[in-house]
């Protein structure tokens, strides 16, 4: 699933949260795809792990400026996510990882398979329900330390 369909089925899931995408609307470089009244959430997809389980998952789009809008908006007391899809075949297939956005800021890219799922706030290894993501995110937003 590419990162445009995710933008739209994120949008679609979080509507009653007034979600709204934000890609071209902005000129400040970093801001996240998803914009809704439970916070920010950059999205991120990658077509498969890498073939050896030990190797660091790279998220070669997952740029310096996206990196330190989730980490400046998260230490600020924000809240700011990043979502991971990986798999190819469609979303209800591919595993998603939810992020806080200083983990996701700075440990993504460094992290292996099992790091994270240990280093995330939500893991899905099989898809998603939209219902799912919307209850965890709401729980991430009333709770967040």
């Amino acid at each position: 699933m590419r990162e445009s369909l995710m933008r739209k089925r994120v949008v679609k899931a979080l509507a009653k949260f007034d979600a709204r995408a934000i890609d071209g609307v902005t000129t400040d470089q970093g801001v996240p795809d998803v914009e809704c009244l439970l916070g920010w959430i950059e999205l991120k997809h990658l077509p498969r792990f890498p073939a050896r389980a030990g190797t660091p998952v790279r998220v070669p789009h997952f740029t310096r400026e996206q990196r330190g809008w989730l980490r400046r908006r998260w230490r600020a007391g924000g809240h700011a996510y990043l979502l991971l899809g990986v798999g190819t075949r469609d979303d209800k297939t591919a595993q998603w990882f939810l992020f806080q956005g200083d983990v996701a800021a700075d440990r993504l890219g460094d992290m292996d398979r099992m790091e994270l799922a240990a280093g995330c706030v939500a893991w899905w290894p099989n898809g998603v329900h939209d219902e799912v993501l919307v209850t965890v995110l709401d729980r991430c937003h009333k709770n967040r330390p």
